[in-house]
């Protein structure tokens, strides 16, 4: 079950980038935003399923919630710089977190 709902993030994302490709700080952030809530569901469906520690889902929903919080501050920054920065963060922890979840508990 856990390749299945591996499987079923991984082709969601690929669904989202085969659309549209963003072209301002707006809509990557949305883009983005997806992405941390179809990648946050999964953490916590896998946790509640039992295929990963607590521990790691903790981890899995803090970073999540870090994602959300800089993608947030998109809108709010003082500049495109700025903005870039905390999307670029953003999207280094999503990569984090789809590293985790293809690992599950090894």
């Amino acid at each position: 079950m856990k390749s299945i709902l591996t499987a079923l993030l991984v082709l969601a994302l690929a669904a989202c980038a085969s659309l549209t490709r963003p072209t301002n700080l707006d809509q990557q952030a949305a883009y983005a935003l997806a992405a941390v809530t179809a990648t946050r569901h999964a953490c916590a469906d896998q946790l509640d399923r039992g295929r990963m520690s607590d521990s790691n889902g903790l981890r899995c929903l803090t970073l999540t919630d870090e994602a959300a919080a800089l993608l947030g501050a998109v809108s709010q920054a003082a500049g495109p710089v700025a903005a870039g920065t905390s999307l670029d963060r953003a999207y280094a922890i999503l990569r984090q977190l789809e590293t985790m979840l293809q690992e599950g508990n090894k």
